[in-house]
């Protein structure tokens, strides 16, 4: 008896569920520059090389990729 109420009430909990809305953000209003170099900031304190490496590199990816798109202009 004790288990099928605990059963009941573990399966009958109050459970939101996301929608798709909540998740949606501007791809265009995002500085992901700005957002490597805080990350850079973070590996460093952090003594994370692999961090730093990848986030650098990144970083000099998103300025090449924004070069190449303000030149197109």
């Amino acid at each position: 008896m004790l288990r099928g109420l605990f059963l009941f009430l573990l399966l009958s909990s109050c459970v939101s569920v996301p929608v798709v809305e909540d998740t949606y953000f501007d791809e265009n209003s995002r500085d992901w520059v700005e957002i490597y170099r805080k990350e850079i900031i973070i590996a460093i304190e952090n003594k994370d090389i692999d961090a730093y490496l990848f986030f650098r590199k990144e970083l000099s990816i998103e300025k090449k990729r924004q070069n190449t798109k303000n030149a197109e202009f």
